[in-house]
């Protein structure tokens, strides 16, 4: 149930693995409700407990989606409901990287 309502005691961020590397993440600026801040590393943010090697991301189009979805969010609420916190926004960076992948793959059908 916690996984389904993005209310895990985990905090979700993203590593890049290509020649760039690096790390996003969103978290709160004051407490678990308001501002919210994209930071490559928070002090005392607790690290992921899982990482998601299920596939293979291309960086390029992930820092694509992260910069999309940057534009869309500043907001933070621990109870995702109300607005947006490290989960949700992972949720969307993916539902993001998804659809330029799949617009990438439509443009080069095409050619």
């Amino acid at each position: 149930m916690g996984d389904f309502l993005n209310l895990e005691n985990v905090h979700e961020y993203i590593e890049f693995e290509d020649d760039i590397g690096g790390t996003t993440g969103f978290f709160p600026t004051d407490g678990l409700f308001g501002p919210g801040s994209w930071d490559s590393e928070k002090p005392n943010a607790p690290k992921p407990s899982v990482c998601d090697k299920s596939g293979s991301y291309n960086d390029a189009d992930l820092r694509k989606a992260v910069s999309i979805v940057k534009n869309q969010v500043n907001t933070y609420h621990l109870i995702p409901v109300f607005a947006n916190n490290c989960q949700t926004v992972m949720d969307r960076i993916r539902d993001r990287y998804r659809y330029i992948r799949h617009r990438r793959k439509i443009e080069q059908g095409k050619k």
